[in-house]
């Protein structure tokens, strides 16, 4: 946002919130950072400028910012928690976000690589969000980027700012565009919005986020002409310096992604926004990797991505993964700056490099010797530690019996000594 200038006092009122002291102001709204008057809770209350407050195309923009960020359901959004009027001056309520935005982070000079596009990925896919819902943004540049961090301390960048948003599923709406005008901040604008603000589509996001990218890495515009018709016309028709021209040490297939996004034909550029997080998304980090991964599709592996170093900048060389030498004597990896690496298991005549490490340590004799265990070591070991095999009788088994005829015989005894007492015990009854 451009600094700050007082537009109403300290203690105005705004429904149920109070300016606190003024926080940023835009082409259309001054930001103030405001109070909750019975919660305590501080907030950032965007009010429409006053000489817009009485134009009802400027209110229907305003109150559609918030609906339209409402609608986007998104981790890497500003949340919009109340709307309202003061008078005729409509008002939106906003967290109130720590930190600072990616234009004064860019005043400091170039991102490294890794960071910058940590900070575009997740951009591009609330971007990539308003899109499904039919909105697109019309006004991305880096004032527009909040970089915050989470409760962990990673950085979490928050898009900001859907005023000149359009609705692509309002037909049959209010016009609220003026054909001729020329919405979206100048350096930032794409041609086909550059000659006139209903040109505006989903790939003119693309461009403006190519050129964010673009700026983050180079720590330049393409375009920067002090003159604002000669800056429409460098955009409209002038070439620019690729990023590797500038910063040879990017990747190219990072200089090529931003070369596509912005190119002068929108049907040039990638497919959607999605294709570019897709192209972007092996270069960064592997929390961001992990994260968007799902979102962005592709292959699962990232294989390029687990190339790059582990410092802030990828632009240093790849470190190449670790190759084993299947002929080596020494079974033993050499430490790489992977760390220590556990080689595959080799087998030895049955046994593996594994079974030899673990019978070192359950074999006295073994754990004595240094240096991987030699072949007859291994096999000594598995020898012995193999149980004693069970001693089987040379004795014939006996032969089998056939106890049914003792059986029957006596069960027929025992049912004639039944038979015989029950008579007497009826004998001595009836006498």
């Amino acid at each position: 946002m451009e600094p700050a200038s007082p537009r109403v006092p300290p203690g105005t009122r705004f429904g149920s919130y109070e300016v606190v002291s003024p926080l940023g102001r835009g082409g259309m709204a001054q930001v103030y950072v405001a109070e909750h008057v019975a919660l305590r809770k501080r907030v950032a209350l965007k009010a429409l400028h006053p000489q817009l407050a009485e134009d009802e195309v400027a209110r229907a923009r305003f109150l559609r910012e918030g609906r339209a960020t409402s609608q986007i359901r998104h981790p890497h959004i500003v949340a919009i928690h109340d709307v309202g009027f003061e008078g005729q001056t409509p008002f939106l309520v906003m967290d109130l976000l720590p930190g600072e935005d990616l234009a004064a982070r860019l005043e400091r000079g170039p991102m490294a690589v890794r960071e910058a596009i940590d900070v575009l990925v997740p951009i591009i896919d609330v971007v990539a969000a308003a899109h499904r819902q039919g909105i697109i943004h019309r006004d991305l540049k880096p004032s527009n980027i909040m970089l915050t961090t989470s409760h962990d301390g990673a950085l979490h960048p928050i898009l900001l700012d859907f005023g000149l948003s359009k609705m692509l599923a309002e037909h049959g709406g209010p016009q609220l565009t003026v054909n001729d005008a020329l919405l979206g901040t100048p350096w930032y604008m794409p041609p086909e919005q550059a000659h006139g603000a209903q040109h505006a589509n989903a790939a003119s996001d693309q461009y403006s986020l190519g050129l964010i990218l673009y700026e983050c890495l180079t720590g330049r515009r393409p375009f920067n002409a002090k003159v604002m018709h000669m800056l429409l016309v460098q955009i409209v028709s002038a070439d620019f310096p690729s990023v590797r021209d500038l910063r040879p040490d990017v990747p190219p297939e990072v200089d090529a992604a931003v070369a596509r996004a912005m190119s002068r034909e929108p049907a040039d550029r990638f497919g959607g926004v999605i294709e570019l997080g897709r192209a972007l998304l092996p270069f960064a980090g592997m929390r961001v990797r992990e994260t968007f991964q799902p979102h962005f599709g592709g292959a699962k592996d990232l294989e390029l991505a687990s190339t790059l170093p582990a410092t802030r900048d990828s632009a240093q060389r790849a470190i190449p993964p670790p190759k084993f030498d299947d002929a080596a004597e020494n079974t033993d990896v050499e430490p790489s700056r992977f760390g220590e690496m556990k080689p595959p298991d080799e087998e030895i005549d049955g046994a593996t490099i594994a079974d030899a490490r673990f019978a070192r340590r359950r074999d006295p004799e073994l754990a004595r010797t240094r240096g991987p265990a030699t072949d007859e070591q291994v096999r000594a070991h598995a020898v012995a530690s193999e149980p004693a095999p069970a001693r089987v009788s040379s004795m014939p088994p006996p032969p089998p019996t056939n106890n049914g005829p003792l059986l029957i015989a006596a069960g027929v005894a025992l049912g004639a000594f039944a038979l015989v007492a029950l008579a007497i015990a009826a004998y001595l009854f009836s006498s």
